[in-house]
């Protein structure tokens, strides 16, 4: 509720937030809507996304609020199963797309999202620009920015 109560005032910012997984699926089901009914009940719906490294939530955010951008973190799927599922696209670790790194444009041609974390040197982040990811997370974001607009 706190953190929620400091979101609202942040207009331009955009909330991720990853769904942990448990050692019950009933306890991951229970979660996912105590979080969704949270943020519908404040009207933040829209500038929420979810991530998750477990497909239960993948699949009760896509049933409790099928509109709501979900993403799979664990980088085992293909961008078609991540499709199937209806997510909004995969979140995977940079070295999944270095051995994979014909699934940026798979996804892109069926029109999912592509995110990688946690790239932080100069090198990974060009490799990850090569390939025309969406969204780079990384710890290190005001090198990331320079390396975007120097392609520019």
């Amino acid at each position: 509720e706190e953190y929620l109560n400091a979101f609202e005032k942040c207009r331009n910012i955009k909330l991720i937030v990853e769904l942990k997984t448990h050692r019950e699926k009933k306890m991951e089901d229970e979660l996912a809507e105590k979080v969704i009914k949270m943020i519908h009940d404040r009207g933040l719906q829209s500038r929420v996304e979810y991530i998750s490294f477990g497909i239960n939530f993948v699949n009760q955010v896509r049933k409790l609020d099928p509109e709501a951008p979900v993403y799979y973190l664990n980088g085992d799927l293909s961008p078609r199963v991540i499709k199937a599922m209806g997510a909004a696209g995969i979140d995977y670790h940079f070295n999944v797309l270095i051995k994979n790194p014909n699934w940026v444009k798979e996804s892109h041609d069926l029109g999912l999202k592509v995110n990688v974390w946690t790239v932080n040197t100069p090198e990974d982040v060009r490799k990850m620009l090569d390939l025309k990811v969406d969204f780079i997370t990384t710890d290190e974001p005001l090198l990331t920015e320079e390396l975007i607009n120097n392609r520019k």
